[in-house]
């Protein structure tokens, strides 16, 4: 009997121990543990749930609560905190004010503005509610929530009555009650007082609006409009974000003065600007290279994008097109001209990887390339100015060059000069202009 109560008794002590060790590691394991993930529940055909995670077709969706999930339609689906787009969080659209607005055509609405398809087309600043509760608009049309009738066309609802009237070929007043712009109403819009300007640009007494979102910060009553991107008023000139709902002042000289130049430059007379940014004084000789490309150039500088690409040397031109990459990276540039250079040949011991015979240019000579050749190495001590001969030279030719020194330079004659961002520039010569 004794021996009956020892084992039962470390029967259960052994039993207590195994429970308590499952109890403590289990919560040190990864939570992708099948025993702790629980039983799969399909929630439809698309979206299946466990203790953990959320699948969409299969695929974990990241930062999905499998508690509070909830599928809205084939497209969207939400949790507390989140609203998702085909498995996928999107981190602009609010959950708490989230509403689906039509399936068929896919518009929602949040807190900031109507969406279809994730696209924002109606922001919250151009209006706050259709004038018809029972109308929902989409960007392709309307449905009418009585009946459940979709209409293709907003106008379909107006168009063969007196309730529209068409202010411009996207401003127009509904019922005498109301400014629309496409599907979107102005809100507190004076519909008496409204005039349509052009370039998309309105007004009333009060406001300024540009397709309609109102611009704060105008003048109504001097406004001008020079184009979709610059506007002014009596007290200077704007450009206009790409948010389409502000202003930027970019000069206070009068409208008058300015001109759009081509290529996304401007000018107010006094400064040359590109967007919203001033990148230098205005040069009356300054003209487009490329309106595609951007390019432009006066008698001084050369530009890209709006940004100095380089200056002007004379006797060298620019033929490089298209300065930039896609990345926004500036490509090699490559300067076509004539110029006589002294200097002597030597073998380049700076460059590990790049070791070769290259031409050292004397101090006086270094100003008429039309980007510096000059540079420093990692440790502060400067480079000996040099550039790369890629034209192919015969022996003799070589030969010479080796002979010259710093003392008794050779001549060359560089009729091609580029310039790499971050490796040594080269030079193409007239073999035939070679001395020393």
């Amino acid at each position: 009997m004794k021996n009956f109560l020892k084992y039962g008794i470390l029967f259960l002590i052994i039993l207590s121990l195994g429970v308590f060790s499952f109890l403590f590691f289990e919560r040190l394991l990864p939570e992708n543990m099948n025993f702790y993930r629980g039983e799969s529940i399909r929630i439809d055909e698309i979206y299946t749930k466990d203790n953990v995670d959320v699948y969409y077709s299969g695929v974990i969706i990241e930062n999905a609560d499998p508690k509070t999930f909830e599928v809205i339609n084939k497209t969207y689906a939400k949790d507390e905190k989140n609203i998702f787009f085909l498995g996928k969080a999107v981190d602009y659209l609010d959950a708490k004010t989230f509403e689906l607005l039509d399936t068929d055509i896919n518009v929602v609405r949040d807190k900031n503005g109507w969406y279809r398809n994730l696209s924002l087309f109606i922001p919250k600043t151009c209006g706050e509610e259709p004038l018809n509760k029972n109308i929902r608009y989409g960007q392709y049309g309307y449905r009418d929530l009585k009946n459940g009738e979709f209409t293709f066309s907003f106008y379909e609802k107006y168009r063969y009555t007196d309730q529209i009237e068409m202010v411009s070929d996207a401003y127009y007043k509904v019922e005498g009650k109301a400014i629309y712009h496409e599907e979107c109403q102005l809100a507190g819009a004076d519909v008496n007082a409204f005039e349509f300007v052009q370039n998309g640009f309105a007004k009333t007494k009060k406001n300024v609006y540009f397709k309609g979102n109102r611009i704060d910060g105008l003048d109504p009553s001097t406004l001008k409009v020079i184009s979709e991107d610059y506007v002014a008023d009596a007290k200077g000139i704007y450009f206009l974000s790409a948010d389409m709902i502000h202003v930027e002042k970019i000069s206070f000289q009068m409208p008058e003065k300015f001109q759009i130049l081509g290529g996304g430059y401007s000018t107010d007379g006094e400064f040359l600007m590109y967007g919203n940014s001033k990148i230098g004084l205005y040069s009356e000789t300054f003209h487009i290279l490329s309106e595609k490309a951007r390019t432009a150039e006066d008698e001084k500088l050369y530009y890209g994008s709006g940004v100095l690409v380089s200056k002007k040397i004379q006797g060298w031109k620019l033929v490089t097109e298209e300065p930039f990459n896609e990345d926004g990276s500036i490509k090699p540039l490559r300067f076509e001209g004539k110029k006589s250079i002294q200097g002597w040949y030597e073998y380049d011991y700076e460059y590990e990887e790049k070791k070769g015979w290259v031409f050292h240019v004397v101090h006086s000579d270094i100003s008429l390339f039309p980007e510096d050749i000059t540079g420093l190495h990692e440790d502060g001590s400067e480079i000996t100015p040099s550039v790369k001969i890629v034209t192919t030279l015969s022996n003799d030719q070589e030969d010479m060059l080796k002979k010259a020194s710093k003392e008794r330079p050779a001549t060359i004659r560089v009729t091609s000069f580029t310039k790499y961002p971050h490796s040594r520039p080269e030079v193409e010569i007239d073999l035939e202009k070679i001395s020393l």
